[in-house]
């Protein structure tokens, strides 16, 4: 239909208006208002309004259907389906209420960005035409953002392999979102871990099978990130095969064996075999022996054992053996063999052999002597004259191997007159003379005599400590004498004789007369207080007796007997007022005195100098002569220390005396004493006890425990038994190192080095072994020579390295290292208060056991052995040797006494038994005893 005119004229517009409600049926045409393209509809109402001469539409398009919301991150999708009106202007989408969002007519869909994700929103849509016409809003449709963004790719991922296992290690994050990272194993999750691990170890894997890894990380909200780059790891073996075990060495010529027990690892690949810690071989598995050849015979190798398997781990070294590597190698044939015929003897000649190391020689096939690969000579002797004997040469390598015997060359020996004997000569004696030569040198010789106008005045037998010396007694002094010596053989025929003149010298010390002691008694224990010439004269006595009358106290003091003269003196007199229980460490000093009687060492804590102001123990030296006192135990320059004394005392529970112990040479001028001063000498830095020689005639000092040149040793000086040599020349004295027996040590004072003297060898060996000695004041002693040692050990010589309960004496040769006991061999009572003579064929012994039967009183006696010929005498016995008679009580300390050795027969000696008739008083006195001439008397009385 067609619209109806505009009105016009202004009378119009005043009338009243006129609404007509047209209602009409239009024809069908499509939603888009294009005819002929959409499906038929059914008409609609439409209603209009015309006003003023206009038409308005007051119709609001439909409600949007299909309202969805899709949730994003801070924000929501919103989808609706399209409204189909043609005069549609736009949607407007409303948020909890309020309108957010205009989309124009054709956009049916709206992103709402900007709000709080975890958030509930409602969500409406209306549609709005021209005409502003705005339809109602859509159902509420509910919609909550959520946080979808992932976190970070997580960096640094490192991958270690291991053993069947991978470690993996990562940055740390600081993404505060992340809840878990998780693990991939080629590209498929094995764990998930907390966000603060960085480090995670895949167990349980393949060996050598290659694993991709990468990790993902993921927030609260369950976001993943993207896998990590990923990182390859191969696991490998890396589990050491087991130690080797079984390895045993055995030595061969020049070389060395080894086998071993097989591995149990069946991956083992290869055997390393280490010589000396070096690589010399690699065997295949199974290889369970090996030979190392080209070795040095005599040097030790050492061997060890590395097992590697196929990945090329390696086990530690097996424990490892040593071996020496021996000669098996004989030496050549000995040739040129010659023998020539000798006074009852044959010398051997023979040239030499390259390899040899000694020479074998063979009497009728039986061992008649070696000498060393130098020598190409030897003189066999004590022969039968006029015998033939045949003579093989053998050649011995340092292995020992021995070569071939060759023919066996034979010999003839003689039988000549002896040779007579040499470098004879005579010394005169009190009454005597004493006589020396030098033996041929011949085997069969048996004796040597002294001859005297035709007559044998004495004999020396061969082989004995005296075969080149005898002492002829009975002379008359001043009396010139001529004495021949002669030597003897087998067979009795004489050498021509030697002769020598001598006149003997005036007759000495008086004997020892059957003098009873004191009622006070003589002597102390352990040799303090006792000293005396080596003949006799002039004795050293600690007694409270009064043997000066100007002597009024009651106090032990030191007395100089001068038994020629039959005077006494005290060496230190104390006042009258001076009582028995004082205390004088003078007068209770050891001493020592020189061979000519002039001067005396001891010990003492009093000032007997000006310079003396320590009041600590010092050594002082007396001039008897003149009664000077000297300083010993200060440096060349006489410095006193204030701090340290000058000599020390050591203790323990084997030591009973109670002074130090000093020594002192026969001329009276080298003094040995223990002292812990430092400066002493220069260069002593050892902070231990030395112990040291003064040279009273120079001042000078020397540290005498020291190696050849001053040089540290590993020993400490102990004390405090020490020896002198009357020479001067050999020290004495024991020693301890760590871990090591207590030891005695022999010093050549002219300039030779440290030797250790107690030693044994075990039976079969061919080393000895250092035993620990005892170390109180006279346990050790020396012969003149200093050739002989002797000591008191708890070591048996059958079995060195195990000790006794009991200490036992010794004789030991220090040339030959010959060992003899002074004793019996008992172990009941400790042998002690050793002694030698001047030659060391005589030991000297105490010993509360009974070495011989006849001894029966059950204290402390003391013995004398010969060495020579094994005899055995009591000492402490009556002149006539009887038996002393026993005294109550138990054996102690305080009647242990000393021995002073005078020569073989000779002898001062402390005891508490009654030695003569009148002996009453019970207490230690100091006897002299002769042994050969039956004489017994106290040295005081």
């Amino acid at each position: 239909m067609s619209a109806p005119a505009r009105p016009t004229g202004r009378g119009s517009l005043v009338a009243a208006a006129v609404v007509a409600v047209v209602t009409a049926a239009f024809a069908s045409v499509p939603a888009g208002g294009a005819a002929g393209t959409g499906t038929a509809v059914a008409p609609a109402p439409l209603q209009v309004e015309l006003v003023l001469g206009g038409i308005f539409d007051r119709t609001p398009p439909a409600v949007p259907a299909d309202v969805t919301v899709t949730t994003a991150d801070g924000a929501l999708d919103v989808r609706w389906g399209a409204v189909r009106d043609n005069d549609l202007r736009d949607y407007r989408v409303h948020l909890d209420g309020a309108l957010v969002r205009t989309v124009a007519a054709g956009t049916t869909s709206a992103r709402l960005e900007g709000l709080v994700n975890d958030r509930s929103y409602t969500v409406q849509v209306s549609a709005r035409d021209r005409n502003g016409n705005e339809s109602a809003r859509s159902s509420g449709v509910q919609g909550t953002p959520r946080d979808l963004t992932p976190p970070p790719v997580p960096t640094g991922l490192a991958a270690a392999r291991g053993d069947a296992r991978v470690a993996l290690t990562w940055d740390a994050t600081a993404d505060t979102d992340r809840v878990s990272t998780r693990v991939l194993r080629d590209g498929r999750q094995v764990t998930s871990l907390p966000p603060e691990r960085t480090s995670f170890t895949d167990t349980g894997l393949v060996n050598d099978q290659a694993y991709a890894y990468a990790l993902v990380a993921v927030d609260a909200r369950g976001n993943a990130s993207q896998p990590s780059p990923a990182v390859s790891a191969t696991p490998t073996d890396l589990t050491a095969p087991a130690v080797p075990t079984g390895l045993v060495a055995t030595p061969g010529d020049e070389s060395a064996t080894l086998t071993w027990d097989p591995g149990p690892d069946a991956d083992l690949a290869v055997v390393r075999v280490l010589q000396d810690g070096q690589l010399v071989a690699s065997l295949p598995a199974g290889t369970t022996a090996w030979t190392a050849t080209g070795l040095q015979v005599g040097r030790t190798y050492t061997y060890a054992l590395v097992a590697v398997d196929g990945h090329g781990n390696a086990s530690p070294a097996s424990a490892p053996v040593d071996v020496v590597p021996v000669d098996r190698t004989p030496p050549a044939v000995v040739t040129g063999t010659a023998v020539t015929a000798l006074d009852r003897g044959l010398q051997v000649t023979w040239e030499g052999v390259d390899d040899a190391a000694r020479y074998r020689v063979l009497l009728d096939g039986a061992p008649a002597g070696d000498v060393g690969a130098g020598s190409t000579s030897l003189r066999l002797t004590g022969l039968t004259g006029g015998r033939r004997y045949d003579v093989t040469v053998l050649a011995v390598d340092a292995a020992g191997n021995v070569s071939a015997p060759h023919a066996a060359v034979g010999g003839v020996p003689r039988d000549d007159v002896p040779w007579a004997p040499t470098s004879v000569a005579a010394s005169a004696r009190p009454g005597a003379a004493e006589v020396t030569w030098a033996s041929a040198p011949e085997d069969d010789v048996v004796e040597h005599r002294v001859v005297r106008d035709g007559q044998v005045v004495a004999v020396a037998p061969a082989g004995g400590a005296d075969a080149n010396r005898v002492l002829v007694s009975g002379l008359e002094p001043g009396a010139e004498v001529e004495l021949v010596v002669v030597a003897v053989d087998a067979v009795g025929q004489v050498s021509a004789g030697v002769s020598v003149r001598v006149t003997p010298g005036p007759l000495g010390p008086p004997p020892f007369a059957p003098t009873a002691p004191p009622a006070t008694g003589s002597g102390t224990a352990t040799g303090a207080g006792l000293a005396a010439t080596r003949d006799g004269r002039w004795v050293v006595v600690s007694t409270p007796a009064r043997l000066d009358p100007e002597d009024t106290n009651a106090a032990a003091e030191l007395y100089l007997v001068d038994r020629v003269a039959g005077t006494s003196r005290r060496v230190a007199p104390l006042p009258a007022s001076w009582r028995s229980t004082s205390t004088d460490s003078t007068n209770a000093s050891a001493v020592e005195i020189s061979a000519d009687g002039r001067h005396l060492v001891l010990s003492t804590t009093a000032r007997l100098v000006p310079a003396d102001t320590n009041s600590l123990l010092d050594a002082y030296r007396l001039d008897l002569t003149t009664g000077a006192w000297e300083l010993v135990s200060v440096p060349a320059s006489g410095a006193v220390s204030r701090t340290v004394a000058g000599v020390s005392l050591p203790t323990g529970s084997s030591v009973y005396a109670r002074s130090p112990g000093l020594a002192l040479s026969a001329d009276g001028r080298t003094v040995l004493f223990l002292s812990e001063r430092a400066d002493l000498v220069p260069g002593d830095r050892n902070g231990a006890a030395d112990v040291f020689a003064k040279d009273m005639g120079t001042g000078a000092v020397t540290r005498v425990s020291v190696a050849e040149g001053g040089a540290e040793t590993p020993w400490r000086a102990t004390g405090p038994a020490l020896e002198i040599t009357p020479d001067g020349r050999w020290a004495l004295f024991p020693a301890q190192a760590s871990g090591r027996p207590l030891v005695l040590l022999r010093k050549d004072l002219r300039g030779g080095g440290l030797v250790v003297a107690s030693t044994m060898t075990p039976p079969g060996a061919t080393t000895p072994v250092e035993v620990s000695v005892f170390r109180d004041t006279g346990d050790v002693a020396v012969s003149d020579d200093g050739r002989y040692v002797a000591f008191s050990s708890a070591a048996r010589p059958a079995a060195p390295r195990t000790s006794g309960s009991t200490g036992l004496a010794y004789r030991k040769d220090l040339l030959t290292g010959a060992l003899a006991p002074l004793g019996t061999g008992q172990v009941a009572a400790w042998e002690h208060q050793l002694g030698l003579d001047p030659t060391g064929r005589y030991g000297f012994v105490s010993t509360a056991a009974a070495l011989l039967p006849a001894d029966t009183n059950k204290h402390t006696d003391h013995y004398r052995r010969d060495l020579g010929t094994g005899e055995l005498r009591l000492v402490t016995s009556r002149a006539d040797g009887a038996v002393a008679p026993a005294r109550a009580g138990a054996v102690s300390p305080a009647e242990y006494g000393a021995v002073l050795v005078l020569d073989a027969h000779r002898v001062l000696v402390g005891t508490v038994l009654p030695l003569v008739t009148g002996d009453t008083n019970g207490l230690l006195d100091v006897y002299g005893r002769d042994l050969a001439a039956g004489q017994a008397g106290a040295v005081a009385g």
